[in-house]
């Protein structure tokens, strides 16, 4: 006789609320003072040290709930480094099974799965709480979604530079901004989008400087600062201020934002507080104090993350921040305190070895080398590698390297009879007409 197995009847929500991942924090931890403060400051180190400590969960299991990297949970744990990106933050609380009002997120889908399993059973309208539950779960959704997009648009700028991905920024600005308008005041969905919103004006702020339009990077710097004030977004502050930093004409006006950026420096990840911190070395190299500056330089260091190979800012802001881009600050630095051949050193070593990704930064550090060679007295040298600068600021749209060129057409016409020097002049002459 055959025997007929009945078809299970569990529903995928069912599932998800059954299912237990190996680092879920048991209730006796997550009800601690000390989780429930590191759960409010996001500091996941320190919930990772609380939970091996408390509730006997490894690292190794940790990492394999939250997708994470063993060594980099042991590393946040040991207190070195941070995670404020919303992804990774996602990625935890489901991971750990963290409901999200602890985190200020809005309820995950598996909150949802294992509250409507109770729903059936309570007294009142059950369908009026299963519509609420679906509407948290579409706002978190929502919220992941338009973060996504800009890691894509942060990629398409490092790909093809500012002219691709600026439309992009401004469509996405426009829908936060109408959602803002939607969206009811102190809630959850209100503070992500505000979040959002401020990642999005300082992303428009670099694209329009690195355009070359300043009036309106300075604009979306303060609308990034306005928007992460309101969203109490301290990272995102600090980084607004990091971005006023880079505007700032004058060096000690520079050197003071990018003190004011690193005002909670040990609660800022690695990525963004290494760049801060090159940033005010840069400064300090502007107003001709060396030794501060490469005393920074190597702080910087320090903080520095891998070489990122996609481009994307998956690891947050400062995800660009790599040796190789220090380095490369650095020889830039060098140039303007009167150094160039230690310069174009840090330049010929460096440049070979950059990410195909970060094809408008290697436009830029080529012609920063080639004003150090023209610095030199190598005209000819200089030349080429401003003409391969040159090509790769007109595909990429990026008015920085052509500010850098146009800066060593004069002391390079007095050599216009060498040929290659006088294609290149040629050529920064059309396109100033352009």
């Amino acid at each position: 006789m055959a025997i007929h197995v009945q078809p299970s009847r569990m529903s995928a929500r069912q599932a998800m609320s059954d299912y237990v991942p190996p680092a879920a924090l048991p209730t006796h931890v997550l009800q601690r003072l000390d989780v429930q403060q590191a759960l409010a400051r996001k500091d996941f180190g320190r919930l990772f040290y609380l939970t091996r400590k408390w509730g006997g969960i490894s690292y190794s299991k940790i990492a394999e709930s939250c997708d994470i990297k063993p060594e980099r949970v042991g590393t946040l744990a040991r207190g070195k480094g941070g995670i404020t990106t919303y992804d990774k933050i996602i990625q935890i609380a489901d991971g750990m099974r963290i409901p999200g009002h602890f985190l200020g997120l809005l309820p995950r889908p598996w909150e949802a799965a294992t509250a409507s399993s109770s729903i059936a059973g309570q007294p009142g309208h059950p369908e009026v709480a299963a519509v609420e539950l679906a509407g948290q779960m579409y706002e978190s959704e929502l919220l992941r979604h338009l973060g996504q997009q800009w890691h894509h648009l942060v990629k398409t700028d490092n790909l093809l530079g500012p002219r691709a991905a600026l439309r992009g920024v401004c469509d996405q600005i426009r829908i936060i901004e109408e959602l803002l308008n939607l969206a009811s005041f102190g809630t959850a969905l209100r503070k992500g989008l505000l979040s959002l919103a401020a990642r999005y004006a300082e992303s428009a702020s670099w694209l329009y400087e690195d355009s070359g339009d300043v009036v309106k990077a300075h604009a979306w710097t303060d609308r990034a600062v306005q928007w992460a004030y309101e969203a109490d977004d301290q990272a995102m502050l600090a980084w607004a201020f990091f971005r006023k930093s880079q505007q700032a004409e004058e060096p000690g006006n520079s050197i003071a934002l990018a003190e004011t950026a690193q005002r909670n420096r040990d609660a800022l990840p690695r990525p963004m507080r290494s760049a801060i911190v090159q940033q005010q070395a840069a400064g300090f190299a502007r107003i001709g104090d060396e030794q501060g500056a490469h005393r920074l330089f190597d702080q910087a260091l320090e903080w520095a993350v891998d070489p990122d190979l996609y481009g994307d800012a998956r690891n947050g802001h400062g995800s660009f921040c790599t040796l190789s881009y220090i380095e490369l600050e650095r020889a830039r630095a060098w140039t303007v305190l009167g150094l160039p051949q230690r310069a174009v050193a840090i330049y010929d070593h460096v440049i070979p070895r950059m990410p195909v990704v970060y094809q408008r930064d290697r436009g830029v550090a080529l012609a920063r080398c080639a004003a150090a060679y023209t610095f030199l007295e190598e005209p000819e040298h200089a030349a080429v590698l401003a003409r391969e600068a040159l090509a790769i600021a007109h595909a990429t749209g990026t008015g920085r390297a052509v500010n850098d060129l146009a800066a060593i057409a004069a002391p390079l016409r007095r050599h216009q009879a060498l040929p290659v020097v006088k294609r290149l002049l040629n050529e920064l002459d059309a396109a100033g007409e352009n």
